[in-house]
């Protein structure tokens, strides 16, 4: 299931103010005793100058990953990258991404190990799936992102049940979620309701499914759509009215 209950970004410009507001709730965030970690796209960025190196010092900055850090609230802080951490046994309460791609970002999201997760994107709109998915905060405004829905209710009222007859610790690897999914998608085109990728997989990620799930599913979808050969397990998944009960469910 989608793990991250705490989400946060810099909806300011990159740059040297951006990266002071990210440290500053890194350094902040949560108790002092949970270590943070400070994440960026790869190893050598730690090597590199810029806006962080500039904020904690470049030969701090090159120390992290290997020796960590002591931030001034006394908070102990690790540097790594999205894919360390994916391997990683370690546990953070907060973890901040600089300039981190909307990959990384989503791998962040779905690491159980990892309590809230701040974003300080290089590109605001590159980060737009993963603000909507999970309700980000802007750390700028304090306004939060409104929870992410299907543009047609309808279609949102299917995912709504899929999520429910699925196993949502595992997505659609299952051949009957898969099954059950291609269906549904099937059904929903057949009928005429439409999805938009990107929307389709915040909403998913908002109830519930991983980032990773999620993809997997709007992929299938797409796929489905497209009048794609889907090898699934036969049928039929859904009750005869399922399209009756979804489109009612729009209107309770």
């Amino acid at each position: 299931m989608s793990v991250k209950a705490e989400s946060f970004y810099v909806g300011a410009p990159a740059g040297a103010e951006s990266v002071r507001v990210g440290l500053k709730w890194l350094y902040e965030w949560g108790h002092p005793s949970e270590p943070g970690v400070i994440v960026l796209p790869t190893m050598e960025h730690f090597k590199q100058s810029g806006y962080l190196a500039d904020a904690i010092g470049a030969d701090a900055l090159r120390a992290i990953p290997r020796r960590g850090l002591t931030a001034s609230g006394g908070r102990r802080l690790a540097g790594s990258t999205p894919r360390a951490l994916e391997r990683s046994r370690s546990s953070f309460g907060a973890a901040l991404a600089v300039f981190v791609g909307s990959q990384g970002v989503q791998q962040l999201h779905d690491n159980h190990r990892i309590g809230a997760l701040c974003a300080v994107p290089w590109l605001r709109d590159e980060l737009d799936v993963w603000i909507a998915a999970a309700a980000a905060q802007d750390l700028m405004t304090g306004a939060a992102a409104a929870t992410a829905r299907a543009a047609d209710p309808v279609v949102q009222a299917a995912l709504e049940m899929l999520t429910r007859h699925v196993n949502i610790s595992s997505g659609i690897a299952h051949p009957n979620d898969k099954a059950r999914s291609a269906e549904m998608f099937k059904i929903l085109a057949s009928a005429g309701h439409a999805w938009e990728e990107q929307n389709l997989i915040a909403a998913a990620v908002a109830a519930g499914w991983t980032m990773q799930d999620a993809r997997a599913l709007v992929k299938l979808g797409a796929k489905t759509r497209a009048g794609r050969n889907v090898k699934t397990q036969p049928g039929p998944w859904w009750a005869d009215d399922i399209l009756h009960q979804w489109r009612a469910a729009t209107s309770e």
